[in-house]
């Protein structure tokens, strides 16, 4: 009957079957959400607007569900607020694109959110805006190539293209890490965010880093450290900066103490902007790069020490090198320019000075500065020589040949000395019988550290 006009349609105890095929065109389940228990209206007395407000219970885990708005019938505006409390992360994520790239495994939220379109709409597209509250998230994003990060408790706010990510807390390699930033949905995805975490297991930590440095990733290292980062950029195409800093860790049988370092990690390079590592028995400074663009890596580090003591941690896996005394100012370049498969093959030049230099049965008054040009090979642990210019007080010298240190050091050197006065040569090695005068001696050392033997 014509004269019959519906304005408002009330009811309760009802169940509710929505479906949204307007945001994302999923599979049915996706976008499909059950309730149970609703009560609510539709009031049609500003026909063709609509409103209407529903409430009731998630038929799943009895999350509360509120859903309220308008729309019309003959045009695309509406304006639809969803209001969940306690509800499940996995089903709901779906409604934003910028959340299902965080890949959520699991956890409970309270959202608040408007999805709205008008004709002021730019391009006639969805708005949305709206906060929600996570407790006990796990999420593995994909952007950040699924690392797992657990217990995820904080607030998101949001208003379309921004979600804003502020005091978000959780754990990290079972670790507690805090998380805040910036993401953008337009025009393409960009993440803008702030890790922080520690101390963390470091090998644990460079399998995750590993996952972006391509095949370079076969080094052992041990222990804990304490981590902050940026990562900001586009998923496929972002940059890492971050802090490290930790009391003492290893790098294959290298211990470094007391380390603070500046890197950044971009898609096939990672830049040491600065690698410090300091203590009472001397500082090591580092600074390079690891380039793997090609088809082996490069790299490029240079190396300062100052005042770093013999005793120094760092030199513990130098066989017998405890019974030097001195320290050693030196600057070094490490680099292996070929690219070519001998990856663990170093050139190796620099300058150095040794303070207060000496050892068993020998002291010199005087510094002994070098100038070294060399290769190190990483693999079986050897120092080839190619030139080497010494000089102490009035002693010049040339040392060229191969060092190799393992359980003992092994020595197969050629040397050469000039001495201008012998009576300082006497008294370096102690000798009764004082020599005057001057020499030039050549010789070879081999054999065993501490007892090589020594050819004049």
């Amino acid at each position: 009957n014509e004269n019959i006009k519906i304005e408002r349609v009330s009811f309760k105890n009802s169940s509710l079957v929505y479906h949204d095929e307007i945001v994302y065109h999923y599979e049915l389940d996706a976008l499909t959400t059950k309730a149970k228990n609703v009560s609510g209206y539709f009031d049609f007395s500003t026909w063709p607007e609509t409103t209407f407000a529903l409430q009731g219970r998630d038929d799943r885990d009895d999350a509360l569900l509120s859903f309220s708005g308008f729309f019309f019938t003959q045009k695309r505006e509406y304006s639809l607020d969803f209001h969940l409390r306690n509800a499940d992360l996995t089903h709901f994520k779906y409604y934003l694109e910028a959340a299902e790239q965080l890949n959520i495994s699991r956890g409970k939220f309270d959202l608040d959110l408007n999805l709205s379109i008008s004709p002021e709409s730019v391009n006639n597209e969805l708005d949305w805006q709206g906060k929600a509250v996570f407790y006990e998230g796990d999420a593995q994003p994909f952007f950040l190539n699924e690392i797992p990060f657990r217990k995820i408790n904080g607030e998101v706010n949001f208003i379309k293209p921004e979600i804003t990510l502020s005091g978000l807390n959780g754990l990290y390699e079972e670790r507690p890490f805090q998380l805040e930033g910036l993401l953008l949905t337009q025009p393409e995805l960009y993440f803008d965010l702030n890790i922080t975490t520690g101390p963390v297991n470091a090998a644990l930590l460079k399998d995750d880093l590993s996952l972006f440095m391509g095949e370079y990733k076969d080094f052992s290292i041990q222990g804990e450290v304490d981590l902050s980062v940026n990562v900001q950029g586009f998923p496929g195409a972002f940059d890492i900066q971050g802090t490290v800093t930790t009391p003492e860790i290893m790098v294959e049988n290298l211990t470094l103490p007391n380390i603070t370092a500046n890197f950044l990690l971009k898609q096939e390079e990672l830049i040491i902007n600065s690698l410090e590592s300091e203590s009472s028995e001397g500082s090591v400074s580092v600074t390079g790069k690891l380039d793997w663009t090609g088809d082996s890596p490069f790299y490029h580090f240079e190396i300062e020490t100052s005042r770093l003591s013999f005793q120094n941690p760092l030199f513990r896996q130098l066989s017998n090198l405890d019974e030097f005394s001195g320290s050693i100012d030196s600057s070094f370049l490490m680099e292996n320019k070929k690219r070519d498969n001998e990856n663990n093959i170093l050139n190796l030049t620099g300058k150095f000075t040794i303070n207060n230099p000496g050892g068993s049965g020998f002291s010199l008054p005087d510094p002994l500065k070098g100038d070294i040009k060399a290769t190190l090979d990483l693999s079986d642990n050897v120092l080839s020589i190619e030139q080497c210019k010494l000089s102490s007080g009035k002693i010049d010298g040339f040392l060229k040949g191969n060092l190799q240190w393992a359980e003992a050091a092994l020595i197969m050197l050629d040397w050469e000395a000039q001495v201008s006065d012998l009576a300082q040569f006497s008294s370096i090695f102690g000798l009764e019988t004082p020599l005057a005068g001057r020499a030039q001696l050549q010789g070879k050392v081999k054999g065993s550290w501490p007892q090589p033997e020594i050819d004049i």
